[in-house]
């Protein structure tokens, strides 16, 4: 079973999976003037590059309940005290020259239970954007795919924590992960100037080994000294939106994600007790679906609100989420 002392961490994995790739940003390709306008789904990043010149902000955030977790044979169970998280997320993304762009993310969460609140920052994400395909222009089926190769920079702490507040304290994962990324899109424009917009991503993290002392992000006490090797970890995001009018959109995506085990060498602790801890974790899955509803004033400028919750998973939180972003185009 996947404890409630690693909530912290789970939602630090969980939302950089989404918030790294899964910028639901509008799709950065000429249309019609009186073309449906886009905002991007919740969690499905998008599949086009900021063109030169240009800059793409959208300030995301999340409340968040995690509420129990998934045994290993798919079960779920309650959990006795739940997790709140409130996460603003700041992702920035900028065009550099043609097929070719920066993306950032901040982010700060606070986090609050009965066993008490932290406010913490998480780490730091820089990632570069390479246009492989770009789309053919109306009436041309040819989709746009888009590479993204992202480093993630450990900024968010992780060792050093409160036994007590473990899951609380958690900001961040302490490695230096790698993360390729490749999503495709697509927009069919129809007669009534109607339009169905699916996108489709993958990718794919590299954990590095981690050195841990003290209580951490995957358990442990004041006498850890060991080091982690955190289980790589694949996501995948489907997401479609469709124009109800020229400014409503309607939107949806599915999230699977999938975990390998966390293995570790060293010293992992004692409980109070005088009992041997253990820092490695199974490996997991989980799959969950984000509705949401969209209102563009323009092309530059859009809102984008919905939930975000689990549908079933293995070894990993269960959660619900409701979302707010709004997108910036300049």
């Amino acid at each position: 079973m996947v404890c409630m002392r690693r909530s912290g961490l789970f939602l630090f994995a969980l939302l950089y999976s989404t918030k790294l790739f899964g910028i639901g940003e509008q799709e950065f390709f000429e249309q019609p003037k009186t073309a449906p306008r886009f905002t991007g789904p919740l969690l499905t990043t998008s599949s086009g590059v900021v063109p030169p010149g240009h800059v793409n902000v959208e300030p995301y955030l999340y409340v968040i309940k995690s509420y129990g977790n998934y045994t290993g044979n798919w079960k779920a169970v309650r959990a006795p005290i739940p997790v709140w998280s409130m996460d603003l997320r700041l992702p920035i993304k900028f065009g550099i020259y043609d097929r070719f762009g920066i993306s950032l993310n901040g982010a700060i969460s606070h986090r609050y239970s009965k066993d008490g609140s932290a406010t913490v920052f998480g780490d730091i994400p820089i990632g570069i954007d390479y246009q492989l395909l770009k789309r053919g222009p109306r009436g041309i089926r040819t989709p746009a795919v888009k590479l993204t190769v992202t480093q993630i920079f450990p900024t968010g702490k992780y060792q050093h924590l409160n036994p007590d507040k473990r899951n609380l304290q958690v900001g961040g994962s302490g490695v230096f992960a790698t993360i390729f990324s490749v999503t495709a899109g697509q927009a069919f424009i129809f007669e009534n100037d109607h339009a169905l917009s699916p996108r489709a991503s993958i990718n794919y993290t590299i954990n590095p080994v981690v050195h841990v002392s003290g209580s951490n992000a995957y358990g442990g006490a004041p006498d850890t000294h060991a080091k982690v090797y955190r289980g790589n970890t694949l996501n995948a995001f489907f997401g479609l939106e469709y124009s109800l009018t020229k400014r409503w959109v309607v939107a949806m995506d599915l999230q699977y994600r999938s975990r390998r085990k966390t293995t570790y060498r060293g010293n992992p602790g004692h409980s109070p007790e005088g009992e041997r801890l253990s820092l490695s974790g199974p490996s997991g899955e989980q799959l969950s679906f984000a509705p949401a509803l969209e209102y563009n004033w323009s092309s530059q400028m859009g809102l984008i609100a919905g939930t975000w919750f689990t549908l079933t998973g293995r070894n990993s939180d269960q959660f619900a989420s409701g979302v707010a972003a709004f997108n910036y185009y300049y």
